[in-house]
């Protein structure tokens, strides 16, 4: 079950992706690629706790 969720969340990752690099990410200027990354990284921060409270280790917040 995890692997299954774990793999769509995977595909939902390469979706979000591929959506803030469409054409409105040019307007963004200069910190556009700051902007993407940090999003990319608030990303993976809330699956790695959401996985951590799953296995018992921590608050999901």
């Amino acid at each position: 079950m995890l692997r299954t969720s774990q793999r769509q969340w995977l595909a939902f990752l390469q979706a979000e992706k591929k959506f803030q690099a469409g054409p409105w990410s040019r307007q963004q200027g200069t910190l556009g690629g700051v902007s993407s990354s940090l999003a990319d990284v608030d990303i993976l921060k809330s699956r790695t706790l959401t996985l951590r409270n799953y296995a018992g280790g921590g608050n999901p917040n």
